[in-house]
């Protein structure tokens, strides 16, 4: 990523997170479709998040691979947004536990793996 792509994908973090704060301060998810919008802030809000940490990161620890592949942070940010949503559905709905989060965490990386190695 360019230092402008991360500068604008920090700002729209911010504002996500801006909005995220102000929607649960004003409305409590009591009904499904407000759980299900939060969710999708959430989501987006850490996607954006995660993407140019990931990014500075491995530019600074891995260059060769992540100059070959621009779009690599924001495939591994949207993976660990979605197993950070299925956590938080699984909170929701009294099912989550210590275990299923390891497990989906795992699984994740294993996915990765899998990506990387099918390249």
């Amino acid at each position: 990523m360019t230092g402008r792509a991360i500068l604008a994908m920090g700002g729209i973090a911010m504002l996500l997170w801006m909005a995220l704060a102000l929607f649960t301060y004003f409305v409590p998810p009591h009904h499904l479709l407000l759980l299900a919008l939060f969710l999708v802030l959430f989501g987006l809000a850490t996607m954006c998040t995660l993407t140019p940490c990931i990014s500075i990161f491995g530019s600074l620890l891995l260059p060769r691979l992540y100059r070959a592949a621009p779009g690599h942070s924001l495939r591994q940010s949207t993976l660990l947004t979605l197993v950070l949503i299925l956590n938080m559905i699984l909170k929701a709905l009294h099912s989550w536990e210590p275990l299923t989060g390891l497990i989906s965490l795992v699984a994740a990386v294993i996915l990765e793996a899998l990506i990387l190695a099918r390249k």
